[in-house]
């Protein structure tokens, strides 16, 4: 996984050509969490629901209103490429609270961002939680696409017709080229787990949508 991380004092990105495959990953020894790992998980936040183009620099900008920031981290596929979601450690738990409180759904870059609590056990930059949020396969069973939406939907309201199946990360609506050369308007949507992915295609699959018949299904690797 290629990534990007702040050093939370001068507020500038630093790139990272750090690849890390899951096919080569070797496991760490596992063991218990260390007080300091319990530590910075109470201070970290999950980000989602960014638009692709959000820079760390803007990510810093809107949550450093709360707080000082440790470090930052944008999460990207096996291409380098955003998956609409960041990991953001703050330098105190009471930071992390107020972002939670205060930034949840507000508005960054167009769209209503989701703030909530890390829920993972593993540091920031723990190979572990490399592997895992990196695994192009894991995105993908998480990640659903929409066929045959209407040309006006926006991604708001894909959200809102999805939010039953589970919890949701990121949402986007986009034209592409249909096989008879035209345009269709395909909507994708990320699950925080493949059981609301699951859910999500077996209770949506052939529903009508605003006058036209949706098709859901898992999707393929970008």
């Amino acid at each position: 996984m290629v990534y990007a991380i702040a050093d939370g004092v001068s507020g500038h990105t630093q790139s990272s050509n750090q690849t890390v495959q899951a096919e080569n990953f070797t496991g760490t020894e596992e063991g218990s969490p260390s007080v300091a790992e319990d530590s910075t998980r109470n201070r970290r936040v999950f980000v989602g629901n960014l638009a692709y183009r959000t820079t760390l620099d803007d990510l810093i900008q809107h949550l450093g209103s709360v707080g000082k920031i440790a470090t930052s981290q944008i999460l990207t596929n096996n291409l380098g490429r955003s998956v609409g979601g960041a990991i953001v450690e703050f330098d105190s738990e009471e930071a992390a609270k107020r972002a939670i409180e205060t930034l949840n759904d507000s508005e960054l870059d167009g769209r209503k961002i989701i703030i909530r609590e890390d829920r993972e056990d593993f540091s920031l930059h723990d190979p572990r939680r490399k592997m895992k949020q990196g695994d192009p396969r894991a995105l993908q069973n998480r990640r659903i696409v929409v066929w045959n939406l209407p040309s006006h939907v926006r991604w708001q309201e894909l959200k809102d017709l999805f939010k039953e199946s589970g919890n949701i990360l990121w949402t986007e609506v986009r034209n592409v080229r249909a096989r008879d050369g035209g345009e269709t308007v395909m909507g994708t949507v990320l699950f925080e787990s493949e059981e609301d992915a699951r859910r999500a295609v077996e209770r949506m699959r052939g529903k009508n949508f605003l006058g036209r018949i949706i098709d859901c299904r898992f999707d393929s690797l970008r």
